[in-house]
């Protein structure tokens, strides 16, 4: 938890505006709440190294050099954090005045010295310029990115000190195969999600991109979801609510030093002191401090409305996250049922209101892209729902038109090429003893990288279902992970329409684009 100048100032920082930044997070009561890493983006940088090679900062604007801000911060009781850059020039350096901006590139082991002689507790490497000097930012280079990173790691593991590692390549060469765990502390999982005039459907991709990775925080390591952004003027005040409160509930941590990412960039001279407040709530810090570590996962989808998400507290609890997608209030019927449970015992984390014992469904009024945090206690599980799996590939789903097979990397057949007029159906599926209203489950592969951006539906494909000639469900996939080998498991949805016995149809299109791949559905038995 902590500040980070890269949205709020850009590469124009300088001693005196960042000093009076953490007078601020003191003064604030963000550094008692918990906000204790003070970290320096774009703009400490010297256009040239010293004389003798070693990392320089920029004078000019830090007369007291990187020592002195160090020193500024520990007096203050926090940990001082920098900014660099596997590659020629930092991040942010597209402007000619900062375009000479120095790098780590090939001097990784040298700058980790002074970067430790300066005592930071907290260095992020990012990707800027990494090879090509026409291009800021190379989603496909031709070199191996672990290995990059893995300089810095090596370096900072032979310097001793308790530094704390994350890293930025928003993605790419699919981090969580190397595993990730081995090269980090902290790894952006996408592209910057702050900063930009669309930054709400950035802050859906990125949701979308965390549905398959989740899985992968653990003591040491988590997922970082990119700067929490707030009074850049990008989200409105619920928006602003919203991310922060996806954003504690994903990264709850169990390491005592290193800290899941919740990480503020704005100036706090010009931010309304009650959005303060609300990053001080004690109980969504608590959430997101949870001694077990544990991450919210995606439970249901309601296409074009809201998620369901929810995860364990160390306490035996669940925290449960419901995000509203669309652009008016929503009355959301929250069903425990998608959580697997009969009954539990609610309250509302935000209002801390009582919401007292609830069996089945409950009313939650939730608004514009807003959000809603509970916590569930004294929960009763319901039996759980068990399911005929019915593969893609195999003697009861045809592919039509251009649907082909396709073996992944891992020799898992799958339906690909289904959408704009292919599209796959199961036949002789068994509807059980009544038919009716089902459990249907979803397994795929989505892994579009991140330049594939659509404004309805960022970091997903879109897909529609039917049930023997039924009307259409619109179905909307998050991402499966970063490779075409990964798998989404058990996407959750209900259907009507099926009929006793095993003679239902369930057909998958896209008359417009394409859908995921297709590994294999499974019908409530």
């Amino acid at each position: 938890m902590g500040w980070n100048s890269a949205v709020a100032f850009g590469c124009g920082i300088d001693e005196k505006s960042m000093r009076q930044q953490v007078d601020l997070m003191e003064s604030s009561g963000l550094r008692d709440s918990g906000y204790v890493t003070f970290i320096l983006g774009c703009g400490w940088q010297a256009i040239d190294r010293a004389k003798d090679g070693t990392f320089a900062a920029n004078q000019q604007a830090f007369p007291s050099g990187m020592n002195g801000m160090a020193k500024y911060v520990h007096g203050k009781k926090m940990q001082f954090g920098l900014t660099s850059t596997a590659g020629d020039h930092p991040c942010g350096t597209r402007a000619k005045a900062h375009s000479k901006m120095i790098g780590s590139r090939n001097h990784e082991v040298a700058d980790v010295k002074t970067f430790v002689g300066w005592g930071i507790d907290f260095l992020k490497m990012e990707f800027c310029w990494a090879d090509n000097p026409h291009t800021p930012v190379d989603y496909n280079p031709n070199f191996s990115v672990k290995d990059r990173f893995k300089v810095t790691r090596d370096a900072l593991i032979a310097s001793g000190a308790p530094v704390t590692y994350a890293i930025s390549a928003w993605g790419i060469q699919n981090p969580l195969s190397w595993p990730v765990k081995d090269y980090a502390n902290l790894w952006r999982i996408g592209d910057d999600v702050a900063g930009a005039s669309d930054t709400w459907s950035r802050v859906v991709r990125t949701i979308n991109q965390f549905a398959s990775e989740a899985w992968a925080n653990e003591p040491g390591t988590f997922a970082d979801l990119d700067l929490l952004e707030v009074g850049q003027g990008g989200l409105t005040r619920i928006e602003v609510i919203t991310q922060f409160t996806f954003w504690a509930a994903a990264n709850s941590s169990r390491h005592r030093k290193h800290r899941s990412p919740l990480i503020i960039s704005t100036d706090l001279t010009r931010l309304d002191p009650s959005l303060i407040g609300h990053f001080k709530n004690p109980k969504l810090i608590a959430v997101n401090q949870d001694p077990l570590g544990a991450s919210i996962r995606l439970r249901r989808r309601y296409t074009d409305q809201h998620d369901v998400w929810s995860g364990p507290l160390k306490d035996g609890s669940v925290v449960v996250v419901i995000v509203n997608f669309l652009a008016d209030t929503l009355l959301i019927d929250f069903n425990l049922a998608d959580l697997g449970l009969l009954s539990a015992n609610i309250v509302d984390l935000w209002t801390e209101d009582a919401l007292d014992v609830w069996n089945t469904t409950i009313p939650l009024q939730t608004s514009t892209h807003g959000v809603q945090l509970l916590k569930l206690t004294e929960m009763v599980p319901k039996p759980p729902v068990k399911y005929q799996k019915y593969p893609a590939i195999g003697p009861n789903c045809d592919l039509y038109g251009m649907a082909a097979k396709r073996v992944t990397g891992t020799g898992l057949a799958v339906a690909g090429n289904v959408g704009k007029g292919a599209y796959v159906q199961w036949h002789d599926v068994d509807g059980g003893d009544q038919g009716g209203r089902k459990y249907v489950t979803i397994d795929y592969i989505m892994a579009d990288s991140e330049l594939v951006i659509k404004s309805d539906c960022p970091r997903c494909r879109e897909a529609y279902i039917t049930v023997n000639g039924g009307p259409d469900v619109k179905l909307n996939f998050p991402a499966s992970g970063n490779s075409w080998d990964d798998v989404y498991r058990d996407y959750l949805l209900e259907m009507d329409g099926f009929t006793p016995g095993p003679t239902n149809k369930i057909k998958i299109s896209n008359g417009n684009a394409l859908t995921p791949d297709l590994v294999n559905i499974g019908v409530q038995i």
